[in-house]
């Protein structure tokens, strides 16, 4: 498959339905203290073969979002509604079994910590391993080779070496290599990495995301890549979703959200990153003041709105709506809806009641 560039999304075949529609994605934990609206009302919909990233601080639903979606979130103590549709397949609906089918061959998942996630009393080998012999009845020589020429792929050092070796003989990098060996040996059209990078230094970090990107563009795999560092993003992704306290705020191109954010929250998150062009001339970097809001009573309305300078009335009391600002860019911000003026009147010029 040909390469390509970020912020240019694979072409879709008129007619023919995304890979992944998720809509009105909403997930509640119940615990002692209450109720944790983690997951708010969420929608997206990605291509094969393209690179969508969810962007945002720690906390806002970034990572319930991705296990949701591989039905990985515990039932109870959590809760899932609205419509997550791969391939045209409603996975909500489907049985336990059912999922297993699907886990691994179709969809699989790189995890933020790979000495976690990897099970401690067995070869590295072997447990890439299970997944072939689960879903492809390989014999054991022959899952082996595919683990061996998948290690490889994924460039691993010296790979029939490490094929026994624990998860504790390896470094970090190595760990995380195994990692994505494990989610993509049977080929799968989508791959979810939750922070693929968070544990590992920058040299290393570079090179699992040049691994990453040059196997999705190969193997035409989609990948949701979960994220808080907008490098990476610029780095790897074709669109830009960026989440607020369980909420998209804003899509984009990832070229078009660079050049253009339009949201308050994605401008300042772009004003916070440090840049190492032009960073003298642009001055200290940016702070966003506050906090994020309290999940367990989350504002009536937009979330950002407590620590938003530009924050009205109407921003407290009701959410807004998604509009579009540019070719595939939407954002949910009351400042580019003018219109709502004539609706809202008074409570688009009055200022937001600071508590």
């Amino acid at each position: 498959m040909k390469a390509m560039a970020p912020g240019n999304a694979p072409d879709r075949v008129p007619g023919s339905p995304p890979l992944l529609e998720v809509r009105d994605l909403r997930v509640n934990f119940a615990t002692y203290g209450g109720t944790v609206q983690a997951v708010r009302g969420l929608s997206f919909s990605m291509e094969a073969g393209e690179c969508l990233a969810l962007v945002g601080e720690s906390g806002c639903g970034k990572s319930v979002t991705a296990q949701s979606l591989l039905r990985l979130v515990p039932h109870p103590p959590a809760t899932t509604t609205g419509s997550v549709r791969f391939d045209g397949r409603e996975l909500l609906d489907l049985s336990e079994r059912e999922m297993n089918r699907l886990r691994g061959a179709a969809f699989g998942m790189v995890f933020q910590d790979p000495m976690t996630s990897l099970n401690p009393t067995m070869p590295v080998g072997r447990q890439i391993e299970e997944a072939l012999r689960e879903h492809e009845r390989l014999s054991r020589s022959a899952a082996r080779e595919r683990v061996l020429d998948m290690l490889r792929l994924v460039g691993m050092p010296e790979p029939e070496r490490r094929y026994g070796q624990y998860p504790h003989e390896c470094s970090g990098g190595m760990r995380q290599r195994v990692l994505i060996a494990m989610a993509l040996v049977c080929g799968p059209r989508l791959i979810v990495a939750d922070e693929p990078t968070t544990a590992l230094d920058v040299t290393i970090q570079a090179q699992i995301l040049d691994i990453l990107k040059n196997l999705q563009s190969r193997l035409g795999t989609a990948l949701l890549l979960i994220t808080h560092d907008l490098g990476v993003v610029a780095h790897m992704a074709h669109r830009i979703a960026v989440v607020y306290a369980g909420r998209i705020v804003e899509t984009a191109p990832v070229r078009e959200l660079f050049a253009r954010p339009s949201h308050p929250y994605t401008r300042r998150l772009l004003c916070s990153r440090p840049s190492l062009d032009g960073e003298a001339a642009r001055g200290p970097l940016c702070a966003i003041k506050g906090t994020p809001p309290d999940l367990f009573a989350p504002p009536p309305g937009c979330g950002f709105a407590p620590r938003c300078d530009y924050a009205m009335a109407l921003c407290g009391t009701t959410p807004p709506p998604a509009l579009g600002v540019g070719t595939g860019h939407r954002s949910s911000c009351w400042l580019l809806h003018p219109q709502a003026r004539e609706r809202y009147g008074d409570l688009m010029r009055a200022p937001l009641e600071r508590r």
